[in-house]
């Protein structure tokens, strides 16, 4: 065989990239709160710190949440991590009228003190999987005076509150309207909420948005926007606490999980209300973290793809050298069909390493 260099197109690249979340992109703020259960932790690991705890303040201090796995059977698919708040013991879902004294379940409960409250702009995100139909005014978070996530009236709403004492301001979005995206049992769905006080009423932007997707989804939807009355979310009620499965008088539980639920906020200009490459950094970010417990670890290698055209009734191959002298066989003898051949070899352990390909 006639030995003759060709050129050859050389890309650099990871053999197996895991895990390389948008976030890199696109920088998130540290949030005000962050739960993701991971090693059946309470503890916040966000800005505002401190731990929550499972209790029942009105009712049987056995009546409380637990900590789940994401190995459900049953469900579409796993969760965004391997340990999640698992509020399934409830006996319903949503606001039941009866339910009173000792019968109210307990939830999970965390003091954010003023933390949450007098934000000029906020955004709620979170997973959760319903066990059931979603409805009936289901509380997967609420903050008394601040917020509720809930799914209401066959709609999934959100309610920022803001406004002084005697002068509250409850202003409700709508989603789920058209696409009932919220209400699928036995699915994983990822939510996010942004409020941004800044953004008047007057001008043409929103200043409330509504997105959600699923594990398995393409991308993030925006499924609703809103205008709502302009007041910052300020104190209405005697209420500090965060309360996650249920409402803070515990009469309206979600009957699922809940996963991975993060609050940022700002209390001085809109950076609080995240933007949707911001929203959609997190949502990717979540799906790429191992969802089973004892997920064995990825690594990233590189690796050299080489590209060249070949001529029909040529034969070709494909040689490596490590110092530009000896040269070796990297592949077998291929021969040319008129195509582009693309091959990918391992740069893994090499200080350097040269590739060329010869033909006849």
């Amino acid at each position: 065989m006639t030995k003759k260099t060709l050129i050859t197109g050389l890309k650099l690249c990871p053999v197996f990239a895991f895990g390389l979340m948008a976030a890199q992109a696109q920088e998130i703020p540290q949030p005000l709160v962050e739960f993701t259960f991971e090693g059946e932790s309470l503890a916040n690991t966000g800005s505002l710190g401190g731990e929550g705890v499972f209790e029942n303040p009105r009712g049987d201090d056995e009546d409380i949440p637990t900590f789940g796995s994401n190995l459900i059977p049953g469900t579409t698919g796993f969760g965004p991590s391997a340990t999640n708040l698992d509020n399934t013991f409830v006996g319903w879902m949503g606001h039941d009228g009866s339910v009173s004294g000792p019968d109210r379940p307990g939830a999970m409960f965390y003091e954010a003190g003023s933390g949450l409250v007098g934000l000029e702009s906020i955004t709620i995100t979170g997973w959760y999987r319903a066990a059931e139909l979603f409805d009936g005014n289901a509380r997967i978070a609420d903050q008394g005076s601040t917020f509720t996530v809930t799914g209401r009236e066959g709609e999934f709403r959100v309610e920022i509150r803001g406004g002084e004492p005697g002068n509250e301001v409850f202003r409700w979005i709508n989603a789920g309207v058209e696409e009932k995206w919220h209400r699928d049992p036995d699915r994983w769905t990822f939510f996010a909420v942004t409020f941004d006080n800044t953004i008047s009423i007057f001008d043409q932007e929103p200043n409330a948005r509504v997105y959600y997707a699923y594990l398995d989804s393409e991308g993030i939807t925006l499924d609703a926007t809103a205008h709502l009355e302009n007041d910052p979310t300020k104190n209405t009620r005697d209420i500090d606490e965060l309360v996650l499965g249920n409402s803070s008088f515990q009469h309206s539980p979600f009957k699922g999980h809940i996963d991975n639920i993060r609050i940022y906020g700002s209390d001085s200009d809109g950076s609080g209300a995240l933007s949707e490459e911001q929203i959609y950094a997190i949502w990717e970010g979540d799906r790429a973290l191992p969802n089973l417990a004892g997920a064995a670890e990825a690594r990233i290698h590189t690796a050299v793809e080489l590209e060249f055209d070949t001529e029909e009734g040529r034969i070709y191959q494909i040689e490596s050298s490590t110092d530009l002298e000896t040269w070796m066989p990297a592949s077998m003898l291929i021969e040319g069909q008129g195509e582009t051949i693309e091959q990918f070899f391992t740069t893994r352990g090499d200080e350097r390493k040269f590739f060329r390909v010869v033909t006849d």
